[in-house]
C-alpha cells in the first residue's frame, strides 16, 4: 500500500475504512495515546531501565510496539479494534452501557505493568497506586 503524508500506510481499495475514517481516527486517539504514553513513561524505574520494556504488546491486536501513539494511531490498530467492538455491541444489540464498557476484566482493558490501564473502548488511561521500587542501596543518600 502506498505510505501518506504522515507514514501510515494507506487503505487498501478492499479496506472497509477509506482515508477519511482512518484520519478521523487519528485525530481522536492523539490525546489519549500521549496520556498513556506519558502514563507509561512514569512506570521507568530512574536507576534500572529494564523496569519498563520498551517493546510492549496491544492486547486488542496482538501487535508488538515500541511508540505507543504510532501503534493506537495505526490502521492496523484501528481496524481490528473497530472489528471486536463492532462485535462486541451487535453481540449487545447495539444497547449501550457505560458501565460494561468500563467493567473491569473486559478483553479492552489493558493492564500494563505499573499499575497503567487502559480502555481501548473509551480511550481512557488510569493509573492504580503502586508501590516505587525501592532505591538500590548504592543510590541512596548517605549521611
Amino acid at each position: 500500500p502506498a505510505a501518506s503524508a504522515a507514514g501510515a500506510a494507506a487503505p487498501t481499495a478492499g479496506s472497509a475504512l477509506g482515508p477519511f475514517e482512518h484520519w478521523h481516527w487519528r485525530g481522536i486517539v492523539l490525546r489519549p495515546a500521549e496520556q498513556l504514553a506519558a502514563a507509561l513513561a512514569q512506570t521507568v524505574c530512574p536507576w534500572d531501565e529494564r523496569a519498563a520494556p520498551s517493546d510492549r504488546h496491544c492486547a486488542v491486536c496482538q501487535a508488538h510496539f515500541q511508540d505507543v501513539e504510532e501503534h493506537l494511531a495505526s490502521l492496523s490498530h484501528y481496524t481490528t479494534l473497530r472489528s471486536r467492538l463492532s462485535s462486541f455491541a451487535e453481540s449487545q444489540h447495539f444497547a449501550f452501557d457505560r458501565t460494561v464498557l468500563v467493567q473491569t476484566g473486559q478483553p479492552w482493558i489493558q493492564n500494563f505493568l505499573g499499575g497503567v490501564f487502559f480502555n481501548h473502548a473509551t480511550l481512557e488511561t488510569t493509573t492504580a497506586a503502586v508501590a516505587a521500587p525501592a532505591a538500590p542501596a548504592s543510590a541512596a543518600f548517605e549521611a
